[in-house]
């Protein structure tokens, strides 16, 4: 989240931002022992919430605040968890090397339509790993089982991870699970654009 706010700092320099990392649930210690398990995720979800209702509660700035959730790996399936169980007052969600989100559509994040963001590199091997366990459905002509944000059906906005230009404006490419905050990387930049409002920034996978 440092470079995050670094990165808004560098693409809106105007803009007033301030990163959290929320660490408060009991999030799964072990790949193999606990993060197949969907009770960590929808156990923490309450908590989650009321964490986002205490910043909107808490907020004293000038005008109306932008607040987005940002989930990595199993974060996103909290968020999904605690979007499908109540409100999750975000204006925005990032999804980063998700497993899945337990709901099979964007429509069931409880942001404003068009607001659901993914980012999957290539390399990373959990979204498909992870759509079996924590993948979401639809039921529906077309639909189908295991969805995860990194599929077309499930109509989150794909934000590119490839590197991208050259010389000294060019960002560096995501290549696995843990790239996607590193500095200089178009996913961290990406994400920035969100994060200050300026989502028509954002580039698309090519």
């Amino acid at each position: 989240m440092t470079e995050l706010w670094r990165q808004t700092n560098a693409t809106s320099p105007d803009a007033s931002v301030s990163t959290i990392t929320w660490l408060g649930y009991g999030a799964p210690q072990g790949i193999v022992k606990d993060a197949p398990f969907e009770h960590y995720a929808y156990d923490g979800a309450p908590a989650y919430r009321k964490f986002m209702d205490g910043l909107d509660a808490s907020y004293s700035g000038s005008g109306e605040p932008h607040r987005t959730a940002i989930g990595h790996s199993y974060g996103t399936t909290l968020i999904g968890a605690a979007a499908q169980t109540g409100d999750l007052n975000a204006d925005d969600v990032i999804f980063a090397g998700s497993p899945g989100v337990k709901v099979g559509s964007a429509d069931e994040m409880d942001v404003p339509k068009g607001h659901v963001w993914n980012e999957e590199a290539d390399g990373d091997p959990v979204p498909d790993i992870g759509r079996w366990g924590h993948g979401g459905s639809q039921w529906r002509f077309g639909g189908g089982t295991g969805i995860i944000p990194s599929d077309d059906l499930f109509g989150a906005h794909q934000m590119n991870t490839h590197a991208e230009g050259s010389g000294p404006g060019a960002t560096k490419g995501a290549e696995d699970h843990s790239e996607y905050w590193i500095r200089g990387t178009t996913a961290l930049k990406n994400q920035a654009w969100v994060v200050v409002g300026k989502d028509g920034y954002v580039t698309a996978p090519q």
